[in-house]
């Protein structure tokens, strides 16, 4: 059952409100709070427990991508962005500033609406969760040095060279597979961002992807690799003005992989992980 989500709506037109509020009225899980200005949506932020805010870009004392940079500067929440115009471009640049998502508001429906509010959530908390325990140009370090300690014996007594590709020379048809799932995965996320699929765990199926590689001794080097040719497969099945949405995604996926591949050998490693963790962190 999905959790009850709280979702601020930074909207100036109570008339344009009031249809969201039908439009998710039948949306179990959902608590809609209104507030016409920028100012008083940040203020609403400061007081209140938010999980998602569903702005509009076009408010009193604010307008255009500085309105998300204004929100994504003094609150930690994720931002789905709802504009009249259907600029894919605008689309793109809201993303890039921060934004979860983009929606155009003629085509709010309520499935549309609670699977992007609930998607954001679940993305936002997820690299939030990556980046809390380190920056992502720190993990292939931390995994260098997992995969190089003394106290780590890989099922082969000869060390692995972490610039190789171990895991796709050494097991071809589980990587074959698990190269397959990574595709499917990443086209996935494509396809919900015009919600043609029912959703999926996506944090529970980057652990599982990462487990397998763990398993075969893989490395940030193998991660990258499948993540590189995966990405080449589902880039010629996008039309090209979907590209760019696609590199978006796709470097969501490879820092969420790399982030549950160290999680992998730091839960393998134990004491000798936190023993790394504390001088990563010195």
């Amino acid at each position: 059952m999905d959790l009850p989500i709280v979702v601020l709506v930074i909207e100036d037109e109570q008339i344009d409100f009031k249809l969201l509020e039908r439009a998710l009225r039948d949306q179990k899980g959902i608590d809609l709070i209104w507030e016409p200005t920028l100012a008083q949506g940040l203020s609403k932020l400061k007081a209140q427990h938010i999980d998602v805010v569903l702005l509009d870009l076009s408010l009193p004392d604010s307008s255009g991508l500085q309105t998300i940079d204004s929100i994504a500067q003094n609150a930690s929440t994720p931002i789905v962005v709802m504009s009249n115009t259907k600029d894919e471009q605008t689309a793109l640049s809201a993303v890039q500033h921060g934004a979860q998502d983009y929606l155009f508001k003629d085509q709010m429906d309520p499935l549309l609406l609670s699977r992007t509010l609930r998607y954001a959530v679940e993305r936002y908390n997820l690299l939030a969760e990556l980046h809390s325990t380190r920056q992502i140009d720190r993990r292939n370090d931390e995994l260098q040095r997992l995969k190089t300690d003394t106290s780590f014996e890989h099922e082969t007594s000869a060390k692995q060279d972490v610039s190789s590709g171990v895991y796709k020379n050494t097991y071809p048809q589980a990587y074959k597979k698990t190269l397959l799932t990574y595709q499917e995965l990443l086209l996935y996320l494509m396809r919900r961002r015009e919600y043609q699929v029912k959703p999926v765990n996506v944090s529970e199926l980057l652990k599982q992807i990462a487990s397998a590689l763990g398993r075969g001794n893989g490395t940030p080097h193998d991660a990258i690799e499948l993540h590189t040719a995966s990405v080449k497969v589902v880039l010629a099945q996008l039309p090209q003005q979907k590209n760019e949405l696609c590199h978006q995604e796709a470097r969501y996926l490879l820092s969420g992989l790399l982030g549950h591949l160290c999680y992998h050998y730091k839960d393998q490693l134990g004491d000798s992980a936190l023993l790394v963790e504390q001088e990563l962190n010195q």
